[in-house]
């Protein structure tokens, strides 16, 4: 491997552990908040009509709906996602 080589995999993998602790951290923190600190922050720049949906869409739940039909069951220390598509 050269130089540019291990430049490029050490710039990947950075990224990838910063987009994995923030996702964590998003869906820890919850969703809605997620959506509201978003919407907070681009007040008098953007619209809500247009902020909410976008974060919504970028959390993967598509709707405030849709949010509360994510799960979380927990048992014998393991925590298991169940998505119901209904």
């Amino acid at each position: 491997m050269n130089n540019r080589e291990i430049a490029y995999a050490l710039t990947r993998i950075t990224y990838g552990v910063i987009f994995l602790f923030y996702g964590i951290g998003k869906f820890m923190g919850g969703i809605s908040n997620f959506v509201g600190s978003m919407n907070q922050q681009f007040s008098g720049k953007l619209p809500a009509a247009m902020v909410m949906p976008f974060a919504y869409f970028i959390t993967g739940t598509g709707s405030p709906d849709r949010e509360r039909k994510n799960l979380c069951i927990q048992s014998d220390n393991k925590i298991t996602f169940v998505l119901d598509e209904s």
